[in-house]
């Protein structure tokens, strides 16, 4: 069972038995052994495969996912970047939105500039008439 995997990896890497092993750091005999199932791979085995080739290791003792890391990783930074996309949808609303209410703010503060001025000038108007009466 670990045989086929062990060899599909190999291939896979496009490596020969020998460059695989020289590659893992194990002897090329080990690797022969491990692809015809006469020798269970190690846990040592296991962890240099996960480690230098990336091999996911749910997939390699259950058949199930993806054989390599990376194609997880892949999957994982995809959905990063539409997360990213969907934040910078909601960034560019929320900017347009704060535009649009600094805009009015600003014509608010006009508005209440042009109120303040005709108050003033209405006190001013309102003294000169008291004066007059007095």
């Amino acid at each position: 069972m670990f045989g086929v995997k062990v060899k599909l990896i190999r291939k896979k890497l496009k490596k020969s038995q020998k460059e695989f092993s020289d590659f893992l750091e194990v002897s090329q005999s080990a690797i022969s052994n491990y692809e015809k199932n006469e020798r269970t791979p190690s846990a040592d085995f296991l962890n240099k495969l996960a480690e230098k080739c990336n091999i996911n290791m749910n997939w390699f003792l259950t058949g199930k996912g993806e054989m390599f890391q990376t194609d997880i990783a892949n999957q994982e930074l995809e959905q990063l970047k539409k997360e990213i996309q969907a934040l910078k949808k909601t960034i560019d609303t929320l900017e347009k939105e704060h535009n649009d209410l600094q805009a009015h703010n600003k014509e608010l503060d006009s508005e209440l500039t042009k109120r303040r001025l005709e108050l003033l000038d209405c006190q001013s108007l309102l003294i000169k008439l008291q004066q007059r009466n007095v």
